[in-house]
């Protein structure tokens, strides 16, 4: 079987630099459009419960043909989207080693969000309700900043 498009779709091992880059170009919101649709859509609803190398969980299409090769189901660099998440949702920027500083830049990205993020002094609690972005930062963290982009 050949592929039909003319263009090469990131894999889920490569999808978190796709979307780093997308942000770094001011597109966070076709980020965030391709994490609902690739994690939701076709990782969610197939009943994923692990991040898998490849989109086509059988076989690749990496000679430019489908080949029967089996790829990994559990592949470490595909769970990429998540430190994503984490990281250029929230803005968060580690200023002092042990995350005893930090600042925060929240993204408004069209949705309600709570990101959890563990910190070794407890956890880091970012919140976008209708628009309104909170934060909670655990006792021994000093948040420098927070500015909403």
């Amino acid at each position: 079987m050949k592929r039909k498009q003319p263009f090469t779709l990131a894999e889920p091992f490569g999808t978190a630099v796709t979307l780093r880059a997308l942000d770094k170009a001011g597109l966070m919101n076709l980020s965030v459009r391709i994490l609902k649709e690739r994690w939701g859509t076709w990782m969610v609803d197939r009943g994923l419960t692990s991040t898998p190398e490849e989109w086509g969980m059988n076989g690749s299409f990496r000679s430019g043909s489908y080949q029967g090769i089996m790829r990994s189901l559990s592949h470490a660099w595909s769970a990429g989207s998540a430190q994503f998440l984490i990281h250029n949702v929230t803005g968060m920027q580690i200023l002092k080693p042990g995350c005893g500083e930090i600042s925060l830049r929240p993204a408004d990205i069209g949705a309600d969000y709570r990101i959890v993020c563990p910190l070794p002094q407890g956890n880091l609690i970012v919140e976008n309700k209708r628009g309104e972005i909170s934060c909670r930062v655990p006792d021994g963290v000093k948040l420098v900043s927070v500015s909403c982009r």
